[in-house]
């Protein structure tokens, strides 16, 4: 889904088995005691371009201006814990950290 909305892409891999998955309870989710948020990660090898003219981004990443850039491999982590300092939702920048930094392993 996140391939399609962010990247402008239709791609739809077979794959079965994430090589991450982190979850954890919102307990201040509204109109819910909790919420359980599951994220799967998957390694996909593609080449694949962002296709700009068929984004699918949300009223948030619009106003907030959302770049697309590419990312050398070891710039990765630097770059996503500055955004920690200054970002709204940190816990989405801190669990796509995890899955970096367990994706660098291999």
């Amino acid at each position: 889904r996140e391939i399609k909305e962010e990247m402008g892409i239709d791609f739809y891999p077979i794959i079965d088995t994430p090589f991450m998955v982190i979850r954890y309870l919102c307990k201040d989710y509204p109109n819910q005691e909790n919420t359980e948020f599951i994220s799967n990660y998957y390694f996909i090898k593609a080449d694949l371009e962002v296709d700009v003219s068929n984004l699918s981004l949300t009223n948030a990443e619009k106003a907030n201006a959302m770049k697309i850039v590419n990312v050398k491999k070891d710039d990765i982590v630097n770059i996503l814990e500055q955004f920690l300092e200054t970002c709204d939702k940190n816990i989405v920048v801190r669990d796509t950290l995890d899955v970096i930094k367990e994706y660098l392993k291999y």
